[in-house]
């Protein structure tokens, strides 16, 4: 009987025997590589000691040789499987090849043939782009095909698939807000960049560039592929302006197709292309929108599209309320890439709601004030007692006039005082008598001198 070499080394001593062997071979293989590079007596060399190669080389490859084996095994059985599990987040994406193949576990994910068509095997059905379903298994006849995702998914891919997760513009950076829709933008044919490196998104457009994006919209979204190109001749805009013209999108021929476009006028001319009139998922009543009267030119377009949400308008800041669309301004291309991905995928586009102005709820709030009115009267009601307390502080004013007639009745001591000043003045009046009294005497003894003295004569008339 013929026996394999696989059921031979099931037995002990050929185990042994084939251990031995490889054992050998390695040995041999260290000491011709060991020996023609490493120098005599270094740990290096393979003639050091036994102990050396058995403790320290042999564990060593044995470790590398395991790791090997199990990367090789986990190659096959991935390879043997030919799927790999991903978790795809907007703005990744997959581009598929021929022959590959794509299961959805959960979420939703957008796929598109760019050559060849997909076929759900689930359903047993074709299609040339439309939305994957969970559960869902689909495999690509033909030479390419992408996946994107509007928010998240869970998928099996095979393993050869090419998941991107970057911007081809130097100027969209993965932490701008408008990242995704830049990218998803120009993955689907919806838009390109200003040349193949640089994107622009600050830039505005002009009526001639909205033109083209209305057109290629409307066709991609009826036709399923865009053949419109630019005209060879003339204005490079002419075959979008007349086939714009032929669908409605244009009502009439414009003057000016260099002019930039508003915004009001942006969302007029892609309202007609894809009109979202019976898409309302959010509650945005007339008048809500904080800068759009209901009556203004263009304002049934732009609640339309508030309702829809292909616009939720500008957040809060010094320049413009909350939710404000700035009619008269311009769209840039930036705002241009996200309006056309919310237009084309329903699943994104922005939930939210409004209500009416603040203006028009103001007689609640003035209902509110006349209860801070009637608190005020308690507030009067106590100001009394402080102007009661007041006359308190009047009537000590009294004390203080009382105490000035004490002074004023100092005064007269005072003046009285006076009058004894003045009496001493008679004193020195009358003492100037006896002075003259004692003239006589000096008048008698002047006598003799002569009788027509009148100094003597003088006192004595009456």
């Amino acid at each position: 009987m013929r026996i394999s070499i696989f059921q031979r080394h099931k037995t002990p001593g050929a185990r042994t025997r084939a251990l031995r062997r490889g054992t050998a071979a390695l040995l041999s293989a260290l000491l011709l590589t060991g020996a023609a590079s490493a120098t005599a007596g270094s740990r290096q060399d393979p003639f050091v000691s036994r102990s050396y190669i058995q403790e320290q080389l042999l564990p060593q490859a044995g470790a590398r040789f395991a790791q090997l084996v199990s990367t090789r095994l986990q190659e096959l059985r991935e390879q043997r499987r030919g799927v790999q599990l991903l978790t795809l987040s907007a703005p990744q994406s997959l581009s598929l090849h021929a022959g590959e193949q794509l299961t959805v576990l959960q979420g939703t994910i957008n796929l598109k043939a760019l050559s060849g068509e997909l076929v759900d095997v689930s359903e047993g059905t074709s299609f040339q782009q439309g939305v994957g379903w969970g559960a869902h298994r689909y495999i690509l006849v033909g030479d390419s095909a992408w996946a994107d995702v509007p928010q998240w998914a869970v998928i099996l891919v095979s393993v050869s698939a090419s998941l991107d997760d970057g911007s081809p513009f130097s100027d969209v950076d993965r932490n701008d807000w408008f990242f995704s829709d830049v990218v998803q933008a120009v993955r689907r044919g919806l838009i390109n960049g200003m040349d193949a490196s640089r994107y622009a998104p600050a830039g505005t457009l002009t009526l001639a560039q909205c033109v083209k994006l209305a057109a290629c919209m409307r066709q991609l979204k009826t036709e399923g592929a865009v053949s419109l190109r630019a005209a060879g001749d003339g204005a490079w805009y002419r075959s979008y302006a007349d086939w714009a013209l032929e669908q409605g999108i244009l009502l009439e021929e414009a003057e000016d197709y260099d002019r930039t476009v508003s915004r009001r006028d942006f969302v007029t001319l892609f309202s007609r292309a894809l009109p979202m009139d019976g898409e309302a998922v959010n509650t945005i009543p007339d008048g809500a929108i904080p800068d759009v009267a209901a009556e203004d030119p263009g304002a049934a377009e732009i609640y339309a599209f508030y309702r829809a949400g292909i616009l939720a308008g500008y957040t809060p800041d010094a320049v413009h309320a909350a939710h404000a669309f700035d009619p008269e301004g311009t769209v840039s291309r930036a705002e241009v890439a996200a309006i056309m991905n919310r237009m084309f995928d329903a699943e994104a586009r922005v939930r939210f709601s409004m209500e009416l102005p603040v203006e028009e709820t103001e007689p609640p709030v003035e209902e509110t004030v006349p209860p801070v009115e009637e608190t005020s009267p308690p507030v009067e009601e106590s100001q009394p007692p402080v102007e009661e307390s007041q006359p308190p502080v009047e009537e000590t004013v009294p004390p203080v006039e009382e105490t000035v007639p004490p002074v004023e009745e100092t005064a007269p001591p005072v003046e009285e005082t006076q009058p004894p000043v003045e009496e001493t003045a008679p004193p020195v009046e009358e003492s100037q008598p006896p002075v003259e009294e004692t003239a006589p005497p000096v008048e008698e003894t002047q006598q003799p001198v002569g009788e027509d003295s009148s100094p003597v004569n003088r006192p004595q008339q009456p």
